[in-house]
């Protein structure tokens, strides 16, 4: 399963066994199952064979020298956002461990609580239903977006100690860090770096129009949108996979085009008017978003397909920043 990954690894029965009868005792008899999709982190659904409780186990990447900088940190990151999520009353994943330590395993690993759903991409919904969850969705980012931090960033480099003190300080950084990673690898060639680093310097100012650092999942797609059954009806269960969140624009989030729909946008209310200088910078983000998928279909999940198409994508959005 996911054998083109070069992070995902599944665990052999000893490792299973040291994770469950170290957290759940030996008397918890259980039985894994891989979840499919999964390239990052291998994820397992464990069922106890002597009570009803169900979890989730997401074990994180081998081959840690592939990763790009944040992603070294991204279950605390997640295990914080969750944090932040519940306190605002939005239906999130509920942990019950996150271990960093590499000590039990050398891999960090979480376990959430199963929640008997599906992901809103594999569900066929009448139209009624689907304006019913995108309003939903709608209005649970919007207090999702009300949540601020005093560092812009991603939050697995916050909750380090790290951070930003502007939003251009941490755009230039991220996508010069990208360039370097693209270039090395030989994604990038030499002018194409150079006519990156060009257009987010010619932007700087325009990014720091941005004030202050708010919330933003920065993957929020229907894959990452748990629905379930209630009432002859659905709702949304759990936003998931917040392990790539920043404190930012925004506007980072609405770089999405999967966001922009009518009833998310009836549900989410009020959005700032989008003048020029909004669509300049959410082709920033757009750029960065390619960059990063860039490198990680290639390097990380060994797919040169998609990363020729991320590639080809961050090409034109520099053309366009550029002209």
């Amino acid at each position: 399963m996911n054998k083109g990954s070069n992070l995902y690894k599944e665990l052999n029965s000893e490792e299973l066994d040291k994770i469950i009868y170290h957290h759940f005792g030996e008397t918890n008899l259980y039985k894994a199952n891989l979840v499919s999709g999964g390239l990052f982190n291998t994820t397992y659904h464990i069922s106890f064979l002597n009570q009803t409780k169900e979890i989730i186990l997401r074990v994180g990447p081998v081959n840690r020298q592939l990763l790009l900088p944040f992603e070294n940190n991204l279950m605390s990151a997640e295990e914080f956002v969750y944090q932040l999520l519940n306190e605002k009353n939005i239906p999130c994943s509920q942990v019950l461990v996150c271990d960093i330590s590499k000590e039990l395993i050398n891999r960090d690993y979480m376990v959430v609580d199963y929640i008997a759903s599906s992901p809103l991409s594999e569900i066929e919904l009448t139209d009624d239903m689907k304006e019913k969850i995108n309003y939903q969705i709608g209005k649970y980012t919007a207090e999702m977006h009300k949540i601020t931090s005093h560092k812009f960033g991603r939050v697995s480099e916050i909750i380090s100690g790290n951070g930003y003190t502007s939003w251009s300080e941490y755009i230039i950084s991220e996508i010069t860090m990208l360039c370097t990673k693209l270039s090395k690898h030989s994604i990038l060639e030499e002018e194409e770096v150079s006519l990156c680093k060009l257009a987010i310097h010619k932007f700087k100012d325009l990014l720091d129009e941005v004030q202050t650092p708010y919330l933003v999942h920065a993957d929020l797609w229907s894959g990452n949108i748990l629905i379930r059954h209630h009432e002859q009806n659905y709702e949304v269960a759990a936003i998931i996979d917040a392990d790539r969140a920043i404190f930012g624009d925004i506007n980072f989030e609405f770089a999405s085009p999967w966001l922009i729909n009518e009833p998310f946008l009836r549900g989410y209310g009020q959005i700032e008017d989008q003048n020029a200088n909004i669509e300049i910078r959410k082709n920033i983000y757009r750029l960065a978003y390619s960059l990063m998928d860039a490198y990680v279909w290639s390097v990380e999940y060994n797919n040169q397909e998609n990363c020729d198409s991320n590639k080809n994508n961050a090409i034109i959005i520099l053309r366009e920043l550029l002209k």
